[in-house]
């Protein structure tokens, strides 16, 4: 059985090469699932064009089924956040069935209101990558070469998944092998081709235009100068390095799973080779289509 495959759009969703980007992927990628919002950047999330993305989305195809990734709001956007969300949720209500957050107090929120019954829920409910916090760093090879078990496969995190009713977790690869057998009983996330290294709350495309004194303060208000190129780094590793917004980014476009049954290992590469278990999506970030068609 083949994994789901699901198109990663957050935070490049408004760029205006993002629909020739979409249409190549599409023509090599065969994905079911779009998703939209940000998982790192408020700011960013509240300056949204939804109705231009809809608008992209329509032109894409009417089969898709959305997910909504909601990011961490600082105290304060909280206000304006919990409205965006709610009237997104309404506006998109056709197609979103899911909700990513990345924060216990969203994911408490986004329950009580909208999946609290389990008999009847409205939205399904992801944990997003940054519930996950374990240690990356591909620079030192005997540590990326290592077959890791994310640390937060835990009882906790059992309980949580139990509590919230939780449909998905949403992970990065931070190694070259990701160990499964003690994953949780609901559907594993996995991004690719890129893991995210770091994040904040200082983005240093809003300081461009800003006097020395105003620079690299968190959470400044934008102008969204972030959707207007990418920065890539000169890293001397032989992999790609890129800082999309507030967030660097490395390529670790090969990875095994391994042990998720203990009569199968499978190897994901370039997000095209079959897996065995239907319970695996493959969240495909399509960052280097994007370099291609920026204007440099």
């Amino acid at each position: 059985m083949k994994a789901e495959t699901c198109l990663n759009l957050c935070e490049i969703e408004e760029f205006e090469c993002i629909y020739p980007v979409v249409s190549g992927v599409k023509e090599k990628i065969k994905f079911t699932r779009i998703y939209i919002g940000s998982y790192f950047c408020d700011e960013l999330f509240l300056k949204i064009d939804y109705n231009n993305v809809r608008n992209l989305l329509d032109k894409i195809s009417n089969t898709y089924k959305v997910t909504l990734v909601i990011p961490i709001f600082c105290q304060g956007n909280l206000k304006k956040g919990k409205e965006v969300v709610h009237y997104l949720i309404e506006y998109y209500h056709d197609i979103i069935d899911e909700i990513t957050v990345n924060d216990y107090g969203a994911l408490s929120m986004i329950h009580q209101f909208y999946n609290a019954d389990k008999q009847n829920n409205r939205l399904k409910i992801n944990m997003g990558r940054l519930f996950f916090k374990d240690y990356r760093e591909p620079r030192y090879e005997e540590y990326f070469e290592r077959n890791w078990k994310p640390k937060s496969f835990s009882f906790i995190l059992k309980s949580t998944i139990e509590k919230y009713n939780i449909n998905e977790i949403e992970i990065d690869v931070t190694h070259k092998s990701i160990n499964l057998s003690e994953s949780p009983n609901c559907i594993i996330g996995l991004h690719t081709p890129y893991t995210y290294m770091t994040t904040g709350k200082i983005c240093e495309f809003a300081s461009m235009y800003r006097l020395v004194q105003k620079k690299f303060r968190p959470n400044a208000d934008c102008s969204k100068e972030c959707l207007k190129s990418v920065l890539e780094y000169d890293v001397d590793d032989n992999r790609k390095w890129f800082r999309v917004g507030r967030t660097i980014y490395f390529e670790n476009n090969s990875i095994r799973i391994s042990n998720f049954d203990e009569n199968t290992k499978d190897t994901i590469k370039d997000n095209k080779q079959d897996l065995t278990e239907s319970n695996i999506r493959l969240i495909y970030f399509p960052l280097n289509e994007l370099v291609t068609h920026i204007k440099w």
